[in-house]
C-alpha cells in the first residue's frame, strides 16, 4: 500500500518474539486499517521460529512498515526503541499474537480529536480456544471526560493495566519521559500508572476494538517467584511516581490495593496455574 510519504497520524508499535503462528493475522488486521495515514514499526526481538522472515516479507509488501532487528532484549526494550523512532501524532501498541478491528485507528483517532484528548481508552475482548469473551466491567466506565487522578487510575486499571487498550498521544510519552522499565516483566503496571497520571484529558470509547489472544506461553501468565518480585517492583515504581506527583491519598491507596491484589493472584497461580475462570482448555499454544 502506498502512503505517499505522508506524516503518519498514528504509529503502531508491534514487538515480535516467536509468534510465527499468529503474526500474519496480526499484521493483516493492522495493514487493513481504514485510516491509511499510519506507520507500522515491527521490532523483531531475536526471534528463532521464522517470525523474523515474516517481518521482512511484510516490509516489502507495505511501505508503511519498517523493521528493527535486535538481539533478544525483552518486551520493554523493544517498545522503547520503537517509541524513539515513532513519528505519529499518536501511538498504539499491539502485541504480535493479538489482532485489532480494522476501524480501531480511525475511530480512536477521530474520538481523540473530537474530545481534544491525549489518551483514549477503548474496549477489548479475549480470544480463547473456547470462544470470545468480554469483560463486562468495561461497560461501566464513564463516557465523560476524565480529569481527576483517581478516576484516571480506575479507568486505566479496569479489566487490567495492559497498554494496548489505549491510543496515546506521543507528546505524553516524550514530554513526560514515559518509557517501559527494562529487564522487568509486568512492566505495564508502571507504564500505565505513569501514563494515566500524566495525561491531560482521558476519554473512553465504548467500542470493542482489540482482541487479546489467551496463550499460556505469554509473559502475561508468568507465575514464578521471580515474576512476582518483578511485578511488585513495577507496581512500586508506579506508586513512587504517584507520590512524587503528590496525588491524593485515595489514588495512592488505590495503587497499593491494585499491587496487593496482583501479588495475591500471582501467588495463587504458582500453586495452580489454571482455575475456573481460565481452565487449561481456553489457552492457545
Amino acid at each position: 500500500m502506498n502512503s505517499q510519504n505522508k506524516t503518519p497520524l498514528i504509529t503502531i508499535i508491534v514487538p515480535v518474539y516467536n509468534t510465527k503462528l499468529y503474526l500474519k493475522e496480526c499484521l493483516e488486521t493492522i495493514r487493513r486499517q481504514t485510516l491509511d495515514k499510519i506507520e507500522i514499526i515491527l521490532v523483531n526481538d531475536g526471534s528463532t521460529d521464522g517470525s523474523q522472515s515474516i517481518c521482512e516479507e511484510y516490509k516489502h509488501i507495505d511501505n508503511r512498515i519498517s523493521v528493527i532487528h535486535q538481539q533478544n532484549k525483552g518486551l520493554s526494550a523493544s517498545r522503547n526503541i520503537a517509541i524513539e523512532k515513532a513519528k505519529g501524532e499518536y501511538i498504539l501498541f499491539v502485541d504480535s499474537d493479538d489482532y485489532i478491528d480494522i476501524e480501531l485507528c480511525q475511530m480512536a483517532y477521530d474520538y481523540a480529536k473530537e474530545k481534544n484528548a491525549d489518551l483514549v481508552r477503548f474496549f477489548y475482548q479475549e480470544d480463547t480456544k473456547l470462544g470470545m469473551r468480554f469483560h463486562s466491567k468495561q461497560v461501566t466506565l464513564s463516557q465523560d471526560i476524565i480529569e481527576s487522578d483517581i478516576d484516571k487510575l480506575k479507568t486505566a486499571y479496569t479489566s487490567g493495566a495492559m497498554v494496548w487498550k489505549f491510543l496515546i498521544s506521543r507528546d505524553i510519552l516524550i514530554l513526560n519521559n514515559i518509557r517501559f522499565p527494562e529487564n522487568l516483566i509486568y512492566e505495564d503496571m508502571y507504564f500505565t500508572t505513569k501514563l494515566a497520571l500524566s495525561s491531560r484529558r482521558m476519554v473512553v470509547l465504548h467500542e470493542t476494538l482489540y482482541s487479546y489472544r489467551i496463550r499460556r506461553s505469554s509473559l502475561s501468565w508468568a507465575t514464578d517467584s521471580v515474576a512476582i518480585d518483578q511485578c511488585k517492583q513495577c507496581c512500586n515504581l508506579g506508586i513512587q511516581f504517584a507520590k512524587e506527583l503528590q496525588v491524593s491519598d485515595m489514588a495512592i491507596d488505590f495503587l497499593t490495593n491494585q499491587r496487593d491484589k496482583m501479588i495475591v493472584n500471582l501467588t495463587k497461580r504458582i500453586d495452580n496455574k489454571y482455575n475456573t475462570e481460565y481452565p487449561k482448555e481456553v489457552f492457545y499454544e
